[in-house]
């Protein structure tokens, strides 16, 4: 082959290849945030609070109810103050009982058939490290007794930030997800992180 020949073919795909290179656009950067799932946005639209899990923290009891020869059902938990300031709760600690179903794509309310003691004054629970009472058990009884188990639950409490000695208007929730079944708790699935953990 003739040596014009073959300058003029390696000019040609030279040519090309810049030609190629030129006309390649670039992309934008997309975002790779993870977009919010059902029962994440579910649970925000039922419980609307900004704080939670953050101010205060909900743990479960190292013993069931079943083991101390209690109702199986009976839960005990215990409510920490992690904030800096004085926390206010309704003398039923704001309790509420959900359970999340995947065919309506709601969370709906379980009766809690614990009954709590009336009171005007609200249950003061101080910041940690205050030398003072700083964590106190919450009991529920989820009535979950003609309910196919097990089932997972996910109890909520809801209180208020005191200042000046005062209730404000800044709410605070902490949560926990539970697993039950008629003979007493199984295990507890997650802390109760928000964004909510791993459907049910």
């Amino acid at each position: 082959m003739k040596p014009h020949i073959v300058f003029c073919r390696v000019t040609l795909f030279i040519m090309l290849i810049n030609v190629a290179s030129c006309s390649k656009t670039e992309l934008p950067a997309t975002s790779q945030a993870t977009p919010a799932s059902t029962q994440q946005v579910a649970f925000a639209t039922t419980i609307p609070i900004d704080e939670m899990n953050t101010l205060i923290q909900l743990e479960q009891a190292p013993r069931s109810a079943g083991s101390l020869g209690l109702n199986p059902l009976l839960t005990v938990l215990y409510v920490s103050n992690l904030s800096g300031e004085v926390i206010g709760f309704p003398y039923d600690y704001g309790t509420k009982i959900l359970r999340y179903s995947e065919m309506n794509q709601t969370w709906t309310e379980v009766k809690n058939l614990n009954k709590y003691s009336p009171s005007w004054n609200d249950i003061l629970l101080e910041p940690k490290g205050w030398n003072s009472v700083d964590t106190k058990p919450v009991i529920v009884l989820p009535d979950i007794s003609h309910t196919i188990q097990p089932i997972e639950i996910r109890i909520v409490v809801q209180g208020k930030i005191y200042r000046n000695g005062l209730p404000s208007a800044d709410e605070v929730v902490a949560y926990i997800d539970i697993v039950l079944t008629s003979d007493g708790t199984l295990v507890t699935p997650s802390p109760g992180a928000y964004p909510p953990p791993t459907t049910p």
